[in-house]
């Protein structure tokens, strides 16, 4: 019996006052220990909002609906903002 891939929903949190560089490389950093655990991950395009990541309603309005889009893959939500991880400091 072969598992299905697990497929997180990755929520990037900021509020924009963070710098853009600790936004992107906690993105990169995230999704890489999830690719390297062989999970995928539904996350908000780059282009989609600023960064990827939920700093306005909108944005989390737009979030929402990916997710609602993808429920039938979706395992579970895995929130993030920018946090100092043991892999980077």
């Amino acid at each position: 019996m072969t598992l299905a891939k697990p497929t997180l929903g990755v929520i990037i949190g900021n509020r924009d006052f963070f710098p853009d560089i600790l936004i992107s490389t906690s993105r990169r950093d995230i999704l890489a220990a999830l690719a390297e655990q062989g999970i995928d991950a539904v996350i908000l395009d780059e282009q989609a909002a600023k960064l990827g990541a939920v700093e306005t309603w909108e944005h989390a309005k737009q979030c929402a609906a990916l997710f609602r889009a993808n429920a039938d893959c979706i395992d579970g939500i895995r929130p993030a903002g920018y946090i100092r991880h043991a892999r980077g400091g």
